[in-house]
């Protein structure tokens, strides 16, 4: 399963999201393959969370993605104590395809905090092209 986040050998794209004052909310970036798939990041500041700032950085990069660059299909992965990117991403119709197991020695200090001591997974999940075309997901 190959997940691209950005070049060399397809198309990369990132995108800087600001308040009308200029103020920074957050950013995305993600590699795809015409025909092939496309992966990316998103990230909102804690203090811009909870406003749909995700969301629209998320539905613009889909657009990209399917439209402009004819990725077929989008994997995406979060850890599976990120209830709010699981919430997200459900809406926006991608599925789980499998979790895998993130090693003890790859656990970031957030992983350690909010995984409760137990182990952490990330989730894989994938949207793919004709699933986002019928949706008709609007863009921001």
């Amino acid at each position: 399963m190959d997940k691209p986040d950005g070049p060399p050998g397809e198309e990369g794209k990132q995108f800087i999201a600001e308040t009308p004052d200029g103020g920074w909310v957050g950013f995305t970036g993600f590699g795809a393959k015409r025909d092939g798939d496309a992966g990316g990041y998103f990230f909102v500041a804690e203090h811009h969370r909870g406003k749909g700032y995700g969301e629209e950085l998320i539905r613009l990069a889909l657009g990209v993605m399917f439209r402009d660059c004819g990725a077929a299909r989008c994997l995406i992965d979060y850890h599976d104590w990120n209830e709010v990117a699981h919430g997200l991403y459900t809406k926006l119709g991608f599925r789980e395809m499998r979790r895998i197991r993130i090693p003890e020695d790859k656990l970031e200090q957030e992983d350690r905090a909010r995984g409760e001591g137990g182990p952490v997974h990330a989730v894989i999940v994938e949207l793919t092209r004709e699933e986002y075309l019928a949706a008709r997901q609007p863009d921001p």
